[in-house]
Parts: structure tokens; C-alpha cells; sequence
């Protein structure tokens, strides 16, 4: 599996870049390898990811091109379904550039219980600082008495 995808890595990748689906490129080389166990050994690879992403795009403007073109009603249609169903596929294979973004709020909340503790603390310290003996040095020769 790995020396297929090293030996024909490079036609791999070119194709994929320009839109074929990693099935089609298969058969088009003549291999005899199932899509999901070459793409699991090219998956760390950064220039398939890269190119699975320009093919992504070139699909994605294909599929606009096709609706844009279409003259009859059952052809903007089947290349409105089409469209989803690449943007669908976009959406999972590059999911930084094209999945749905999760909103993250983060939210602090401050209790009624918690705001007291810190301003028990707060006066506790200041209560130290007062009920500390202030040490006065005198003299030998001093007489206060």
C-alpha cells in the first residue's frame, strides 16, 4: 500500500489538484488499490492536503460554472445537487477552510458566595496589616517611665 503511493504519489497529487476524485485517479493509473487505504497513507502527506483542497476548489467552481450555464430547468436542478453535494464533501475533507464554525463564548460567572469569600480575604489582609505590633526601639539611656 505505502509503495503504491510512493511510487505514483506525484500523479496522485496532480490529478487530485485539478478535481478528480481520488476513485477515478485510481482507475485512470490502472492500480488495484481501494481509494480509502491510499488516502489513509497520503493523509499526512502536505501536499495531498494541499491538493485535495485546489481540487476541492476547482470542484466547488465547476459545479457554480454549471449552474450559472444552465439553460433548462432540470439542468440547474441536477447541478444545484451536484453543488451541495461537493460543498458537502468540502465541508468534512477541509473543514478549517469550509466546515461549519462553532461560536466559542466563554462565560465567567462570579457567584454571590464567591464575590463574599474574596472580600473576606480582602479585609482579613487589611486586618493583619493594622493588627500588626508595630516594635518600638528605646534606648538604654532613655527614662520613660
Amino acid at each position: 500500500m505505502t509503495a503504491v503511493a510512493i511510487l505514483h504519489r506525484d500523479q496522485i497529487i496532480e490529478q487530485v489538484a485539478k478535481g478528480h476524485r481520488l476513485t477515478d485517479v485510481i482507475r485512470n493509473l490502472g492500480l488495484t488499490v481501494s481509494p480509502q487505504a491510499l488516502s489513509k497513507v497520503l493523509t499526512s502527506d502536505q501536499d495531498y492536503a494541499a491538493a485535495v483542497h485546489i481540487g476541492t476548489v476547482a470542484r466547488l467552481d465547476d459545479a457554480e460554472r454549471d449552474i450559472k450555464d444552465s439553460a433548462e430547468q432540470v439542468d440547474v436542478s441536477r447541478a444545484s445537487a451536484y453543488h451541495r453535494a461537493i460543498s458537502w464533501r468540502a465541508e468534512r475533507e477541509v473543514p478549517d477552510r469550509y466546515g461549519i464554525k462553532q461560536a466559542t463564548i466563554t462565560v465567567n460567572v462570579l457567584t454571590a458566595e464567591g464575590a463574599l469569600q474574596l472580600q473576606a480575604a480582602d479585609l482579613l489582609g487589611q486586618l493583619r496589616q493594622i493588627a500588626v505590633p508595630a516594635v518600638i526601639e528605646h534606648d538604654e539611656g532613655d527614662s520613660q517611665a
